[in-house]
């Protein structure tokens, strides 16, 4: 099985393929071949796209350094890789733990925010979730895309592609209570974020709590479709 790793900044993404190191894949990015002038200006939100409540999303160049860009202008991107990829695979990852509706596709697209969902309900974690974003922006995106399998969420904001400061976002995921469970919502999140938030919440008295990380979670559930 041969699966597409699609990225919605640029390839290669090596901070997230070691994660399906099991897998033969290709990899794409709708933000591939460009420069990075070239994404602040046609990709990157304005203080305007903010203010009208326009999705934002997070990602990385090829060299780590990290982009913000609208939703709406990186939809483009993926269906071009889409369609120059999806010849060459059985099924594409988007890596991507936002939403986007009405990319096409020969072959099944698998989205993350799907997995989490499931992984939250199976988990019965919708209680009380923590939401770790990254960005503070992304907050009234995430409180509707949580809301249909949560009774009650709570978020902090911190960038996976930025130093992270654990012990902080510890002490935001239990200012409001402690939660059934904490989601890394951004495919960028590494084992060690986890870890490191794992050990800040133990030593905030919180040991043991569950924390759903999507480089873990998505290729567990790829796996499973073999």
């Amino acid at each position: 099985m041969t699966i597409g790793l699609l990225t919605i900044g640029q390839s290669p993404r090596v901070d997230i393929t070691g994660n399906f190191a099991g897998f033969d894949f290709v990899e794409g990015g709708a933000l591939d071949g460009l420069s990075l002038d070239a994404v602040h200006r046609d990709f990157a939100p304005g203080p305007d796209d903010v203010a009208a409540g326009h999705t934002v999303y997070v990602s990385r160049m090829a060299d780590g350094t990290e982009v913000k860009v609208l939703k709406s202008a990186v939809s483009r991107g993926l269906q071009q890789r889409i369609d120059e990829i999806a010849g060459d695979c059985s099924a594409i990852v988007v890596l991507c733990t936002g939403t986007f509706e009405g990319l096409r596709s020969p072959v099944p697209l698998i989205f993350p925010d799907e997995v989490l969902r499931r992984a939250v309900v199976d988990g019965g974690l919708g209680a009380h979730l923590h939401v770790v974003m990254p960005a503070a922006e992304q907050r009234p995106f995430l409180e509707g895309k949580w809301e249909p399998v949560t009774q009650r969420r709570s978020f902090s904001s911190a960038s996976p592609y930025q130093p992270f400061p654990a012990a902080e976002v510890a002490r935001s995921v239990l200012r409001d209570g402690t939660p059934i469970g904490v989601v890394l919502d951004c495919m960028g999140f590494r084992t060690e974020h986890r870890e490191a938030l794992a050990a800040a919440l133990a030593e905030a008295g919180a040991p043991d709590l569950p924390i759903i990380l999507p480089q873990r979670a998505v290729p567990e559930y790829v796996a499973g479709l073999e």
